[in-house]
């Protein structure tokens, strides 16, 4: 396992998933999804599909046999067997990314190529299996240096996922966490996420700060 980037590698150890949702169900939220406290945040368009990846997985039913293939290969890896028989499995239109809903009613997501899980900061926290493929997209969206969006069709990804740096200059994990803070946010919840995704938004029409005074934005050491 050298050299895989632990913001991608987080949790490669066993977990438990519950077949909550049918095959193909996209409603959303349904009434055991708990609704969380509303915050007024930025307005921002809903994504599209996201960009389709080279190298990235068709359909769920190949993505069902590759998981099958990982596990037999990796046989430390038992619940990618678990994850392939799972009613609740999604593929991203981007076949790179995989999200399936777990035993605490999140959606949680994994790199289809490698079977491992992304961080639990990109957990899918409210709405359902819709809202979760919305968020899916904007993962996918996430744009490289060069201005390339990630290409998380890439079975090598692992490998250099370490030295990958966003068009912002953030790591993986970090480029991860904007993009669900940005995305719980616009969407009025009340997550951990969106807490620390306005806390570092600057609001640009925002008065200058009185003589004497300064946003905390704006201090610096010394």
């Amino acid at each position: 396992m050298t050299g895989i980037d632990p913001s991608i590698r987080e949790l490669v150890k066993p977990r438990e998933v519950e077949p909550r949702a049918r095959p193909g169900d996209t409603s959303v939220a349904s009434t055991d999804d708990v609704a969380e406290q509303r915050l007024t945040g930025p307005a921002h368009p809903q994504p599209g599909p996201g960009p389709v990846n080279a190298g990235g997985l068709a359909t769920i039913e190949q993505a069902r046999d590759h998981l099958r293939h990982l596990s037999n290969q990796q046989k430390t890896r038992g619940e990618l067997a678990a994850l392939a028989d799972d009613p609740s499995l999604k593929l991203a239109d981007g076949g790179g990314l995989l999200l399936v809903k777990s035993n605490s009613r999140r959606w949680r997501y994994l790199h289809a190529q490698s079977g491992l899980w992304l961080p639990n900061i990109a957990d899918s926290e409210w709405g359902g299996a819709r809202a979760s493929i919305e968020l899916a997209h904007r993962y996918e969206a996430i744009t490289g240096a060069g201005g390339a969006p990630m290409n998380w069709g890439d079975p090598a990804l692992p490998q250099y996922a370490t030295s990958w740096r966003s068009d912002l200059g953030e790591t993986l994990g970090q480029a991860v966490r904007r993009v669900k803070g940005e995305w719980d946010a616009a969407n009025n919840k009340a997550t951990t996420a969106a807490r620390a995704f306005l806390d570092r938004a600057v609001d640009p029409n925002r008065a200058t700060a009185p003589e004497g005074k300064a946003y905390g934005d704006h201090l610096s050491l010394g």
